[in-house]
């Protein structure tokens, strides 16, 4: 009897121990899991190729590294002079995957402006819309 109780106990031990083992691997595959999903979730980065002033047109034109698509009613734009608050956008006159041209005042030229375009995320993303900022000079 001895030996069926050391084998028992031992066999037990077994089993505890792949239990533990399994209990302890299972919230990081979930973990993981849900971290995969996250990233599909996310919006990916707006990111800017270059910005364009055209003085004779009054205005700003924005391109986009990547496609973008926009939020219907929701998009704004504007173009403010670095470390200001004055914004000297007029409007958006048009937008498309590629870029968003903006109607501003004259800008002085050879100063640096800030534009912030909102409503807008990399095209087929699951993210949500986002804003996009940069810094230009007006040349």
């Amino acid at each position: 009897m001895g030996i069926k109780r050391k084998a028992t106990a031992i066999l037990l031990c077994i089993i505890m121990a792949f239990g533990v083992s399994a209990a302890c691997m299972l919230p990081e595959s979930a973990l993981a899991a849900a971290s995969a999903a996250d990233m599909t979730t996310q919006s990916a980065e707006i990111l800017i190729d270059h910005v364009a002033y055209s003085a004779s047109k009054k205005t700003v034109t924005v391109y986009f590294v990547d496609a973008v698509s926009w939020k219907s009613q929701s998009v704004s734009a504007k173009v403010v002079p670095y470390h200001s608050t004055k914004n000297y956008s007029n409007g958006i006159l048009r937008k498309t995957s590629a870029k968003i041209i903006i109607k501003v005042d004259r800008l002085t030229k050879n100063r640096n402006y800030q534009f912030t375009v909102s409503g807008v995320k990399v095209k087929g993303t699951a993210g949500k819309y986002t804003v996009s900022k940069g810094v230009f000079s007006a040349k």
